[in-house]
């Protein structure tokens, strides 16, 4: 995904994300590509980029609920954000519901906390609502099925032909050896 969230900046060491601007729903929804509600069901740590350039960056795989606003092609999206605790998204939880006001689109996107992405309340969601509308519902992912693939397990042996033939060849030996001694008798 090539594009950026909005601005947002944080001295080092510092617990406070500088955002400029303010958290009003129409400027948000402006810097967004994409604005919709979604539940994280999982999120990791990882570097991004080499040597002075690498930062430590955020990965959330959410469940998107609905669509206000921006191009989002899967029901399951990745979202990255900035590790730090300041400025990045930091530790969402897996329960709730959150408003996402981020870039980028299909089913990658970028974001920080200036973005306006936070905790999916009553009052915020009614903001939202009034507005951008109602929003698209997004119908679930389907879990993803077993893949198929190969065992280290042999086939059974396959049974010789002679083994298969000799059962049916006594059964004929023993019926024609009937046969003649029935026809000496008579």
């Amino acid at each position: 995904v090539v594009a950026s969230a909005p601005t947002a900046s944080a001295a080092p060491g510092a617990d406070r994300c500088t955002c400029p601007g303010g958290k009003r729903i129409d400027r948000l929804a402006k810097q967004a590509d994409a604005v919709f509600t979604a539940r994280v069901v999982t999120s990791s740590s990882r570097t991004h980029g080499e040597g002075k350039k690498a930062k430590q960056v955020r990965l959330y795989t959410a469940e998107v609920d609905r669509v206000f606003q921006g191009k989002v092609t899967r029901a399951r999206v990745l979202i990255r954000s900035a590790q730090s605790t300041a400025c990045g998204f930091g530790n969402i939880p897996t329960d709730q519901t959150w408003l996402f006001f981020v870039t980028g689109g299909g089913a990658r996107f970028i974001g920080n906390v200036c973005g306006g992405a936070g905790r999916a309340t009553d009052a915020k969601m009614a903001k939202v609502e009034a507005e951008l509308g109602q929003g698209t519902t997004m119908q679930p992912t389907q879990p993803p099925r077993e893949p198929l693939a190969f065992t280290d397990e042999h086939p059974p042996a396959v049974t010789p032909l002679s083994r298969l033939i000799a059962p049916g060849a006594a059964v004929t030996l023993i019926g024609l050896l009937g046969l003649v001694l029935f026809r000496r008798r008579a």
